[in-house]
């Protein structure tokens, strides 16, 4: 067991890391902990679960967002531990 884990629940990404990868938030989330942060526009994801499952991804860059808009995306290769 990790015993110098943070106590908060939230963790901001941002300088010098100006883009979280995969591997970043895998840790994260293995550590039960919640992640903000950028994320390169030709990364993976699915709009759905259902999509995730069978396999239908789009890059980033394709999710139409407007200000303000919150989206939940499925990256490809983030581990989904929960």
């Amino acid at each position: 067991m990790l015993s110098n884990l943070p106590l908060f629940s939230l963790i901001v990404a941002g300088r010098p890391v100006p883009y979280v990868n995969a591997e970043n938030i895998n840790y994260i989330l293995s550590i039960r902990k919640n992640l903000i942060g950028a994320v390169k526009s030709n990364l993976e994801g699915a709009l759905s679960k259902k999509d995730r499952a069978n396999g239908k991804f789009i890059k980033i860059s394709q999710v139409k967002l407007n200000p303000g808009d919150l989206k939940e995306v499925y990256i490809r290769s983030v581990i989904n531990l929960f």
